[in-house]
C-alpha cells in the first residue's frame, strides 16, 4: 500500500476532519478553530493555512439520536462550514474522498470526543462509548479501497476498548501509516520545570488531577507516563492496576503505597503556581492555615495530606486513586484530589536526590483552551512530517491502563493483573513542541484582561494584528 499524501501540485496539505460533535469548548472547537485561523505558539504566530487545508468535514449523526437531541441543537458544524466554505458530508467515508470515490486527502482528523455517554451509551464498566474505533474502521476502509494511506490523528485514548485499542495500533502497523493519539496534557507548560533526564531512575511517582473519574484519569496517567517513560527500566510496560476509592485511598496513603511526601510536592508545586496555601479539596480558593498543612492520623501514626481527607456526608468529593505496579518494580499513583478540573500535578522521587522533584502543568488561560493551541500545533507538525512527536503507544498503553483501572473499580478496588501491557515502546523527546511560557508574557502586554470568546469559533485578527 501506498503511504502518505499527493503532494504534486505542491499546495497546502488536504485535511479531513471527522468529529462527533462541534459546540462551544468540544475538541472539535478547540483543535479545528487552530487550523482555520492563526494562533499563538509559545509566544510566536503561527497561520496554519500556509501548509494545511481543511478540506471536508463529518459531523456524526448516529442512528437513533434524531430528535430532540440538547447536543445537537449546540452543534455549530454547519454554520462553520458555511463561514469557511468546507463541504459538510453526512458520512466518513464521503468526507475522506472530499465527495468522490478515493482517497483525496493528505490526513484525517478524527476527533470523538464532545458527545459522551449522552450521545453513545456507557459500557458496563462506565466509560463513554465515544465511537472512535467506528471512526477509525471507516477511515480505513477508504485506505483499503484506494491502495493508499495518510496519516491518522485520533484524539484522547484511543477506545473505552482495549481489544479495539490494541486492533487500531496494528492495523496501522498493517497499512504502514502513522497515528497520533493522546492527551493535550503532557504538552502543557511544565512550572517550574522539570525535565527528567533520559535514564533518570526513579524511586517512586505520584500525579494528581482534581476532576472526575475516567475522563481526568485519562489525562493524569498520560502526563504520569509520560515522565516515567524515559526512566531506567521504563522499556517493560505495567504489571498490575488497582483502582481505590475514599478511605481506600487514605489507607493506601497510610501504608505508603501511595507517597504523602509527594503528594505533598506535587500540591506545594500547585501552590507556588496559584498563591495558594496547600491547595485543598474544597479547591484552590480555599487556603489552608499553616497549622493543617499536615494532620497526623493517630491510629496510623502516619502523616497524611489534607487535602486527601473528605467529609463523611459527601459535602466533599471523594478522593479516588489509580496504582500502578511497572514490571521493573516501580509503583507510582494517580490521585484525584478535590474538585478543580485545572489541578495537573506531578511529583517524582529520583535516586540520589535529597528533595522530590515536583511541578505543575500550567494550560494557560480560558481553563486550558489555550493549551490546544500547543497541541494544534504538534498535530500540524505530525500532519507535515509524518511523524507523530510523541509516540502513538503511549496511549496504546494508557488506553489499557484506563480500561484495567475501571475493571478494578468495577470489581470493588481488586488488583487487576496486566500481562497483556508489559510492552515497551521507543520514546521521543517531545520538549519542543511545549509550551514553555513565552505566550502568556505577550498576552500580559498585549492584553492583560484578555477574555474568552462565547462563539465556538473565534476571530483573533485584532489581538494578533499587535505581532504580525
Amino acid at each position: 500500500m501506498n503511504i502518505g499524501g499527493d503532494n504534486s501540485a505542491k499546495g497546502p496539505l488536504r485535511v479531513a476532519a471527522v468529529f462527533d460533535v462541534m459546540t462551544h469548548r468540544s475538541h472539535a472547537n478547540v483543535i479545528l478553530e487552530n487550523f482555520l485561523e492563526p494562533y499563538y505558539f509559545d509566544g510566536t504566530v503561527v497561520d496554519p493555512r500556509e501548509d494545511i487545508q481543511i478540506v471536508s468535514l463529518c459531523a456524526d449523526r448516529p442512528e437513533g439520536n434524531e430528535g430532540d437531541d440538547p447536543v445537537r441543537r449546540k452543534d455549530i458544524s454547519e454554520a462553520v462550514a458555511g463561514e469557511y466554505g468546507i463541504p459538510l458530508y453526512d458520512t466518513i467515508a464521503a468526507a475522506v474522498c472530499a465527495g468522490g470515490e478515493q482517497l483525496a486527502v493528505d490526513a484525517v482528523l478524527s476527533i470523538g470526543e464532545g458527545g459522551g455517554g449522552a450521545k453513545y451509551g456507557y459500557t458496563e464498566l462506565g466509560q463513554p462509548k465515544y465511537p472512535r474505533k467506528r471512526f477509525f474502521d471507516e477511515i480505513v476502509a477508504v485506505f483499503r479501497k484506494s491502495g493508499r494511506a495518510v496519516p491518522v490523528f485520533s484524539d484522547k485514548h484511543l477506545s473505552y476498548s482495549w481489544a479495539h485499542a490494541d486492533e487500531m495500533a496494528r492495523t496501522s502497523k498493517e497499512l504502514g501509516f502513522e497515528m497520533m493519539a493522546g492527551s493535550s496534557l503532557p504538552f502543557a507548560e511544565q512550572r517550574p520545570p522539570h525535565n527528567i533526564p533520559p535514564g533518570a531512575s526513579i524511586e517512586s511517582a505520584v500525579a494528581i488531577h482534581g476532576h472526575a473519574v475516567e475522563t481526568y484519569d485519562f489525562h493524569a496517567l498520560e502526563m504520569l507516563q509520560a515522565n516515567l517513560e524515559r526512566r531506567d527500566g521504563g522499556q517493560g510496560g505495567v504489571s498490575a492496576v488497582q483502582f481505590l476509592e475514599g478511605d481506600s485511598v487514605i489507607a493506601a496513603a497510610a501504608d505508603g503505597r501511595i507517597s504523602t511526601e509527594l503528594v505533598s510536592a506535587a500540591m506545594a508545586a500547585e501552590d507556588a503556581v496559584e498563591g495558594t496555601a496547600y491547595a485543598s479539596h474544597l479547591g484552590r480558593n480555599w487556603e489552608l492555615p499553616q497549622s493543617d498543612v499536615r494532620q497526623r492520623d493517630i491510629a496510623t501514626n502516619s502523616v497524611i495530606h489534607p487535602a486527601m481527607r473528605f467529609s463523611p456526608d459527601g459535602s466533599v468529593q471523594k478522593p479516588h486513586a489509580i496504582l500502578l505496579r511497572y514490571a521493573d518494580g516501580l509503583n507510582a499513583a494517580m490521585v484525584r484530589i478535590g474538585d478543580d478540573n485545572l489541578r495537573w500535578n506531578f511529583a517524582c522521587q529520583l535516586k540520589g536526590e535529597a528533595q522530590p522533584r515536583a511541578t505543575r502543568y500550567h494550560v494557560g488561560p480560558w481553563r486550558g483552551r489555550w493549551n490546544f493551541r500547543t497541541y494544534s500545533h504538534a498535530i500540524q507538525h505530525f500532519i507535515k512530517n509524518q511523524r507523530a512527536p510523541a509516540p502513538m503507544e503511549r496511549t496504546l498503553l494508557v488506553t489499557g491502563i484506563l480500561e484495567a483501572a475501571m475493571q478494578s473499580r468495577h470489581d470493588d478496588g481488586v488488583e487487576v493483573p496486566t500481562p497483556h501491557l508489559e510492552f515497551g515502546y521507543e520514546t521521543r523527546d517531545f520538549d519542543r513542541f511545549c509550551d514553555h511560557g513565552r505566550t502568556w508574557q505577550l498576552l500580559d502586554e498585549i492584553s492583560p484582561s484578555l477574555k474568552e470568546p462565547q462563539a465556538a469559533l473565534s476571530k483573533f485578527e485584532d489581538l494578533l494584528q499587535a505581532r504580525l
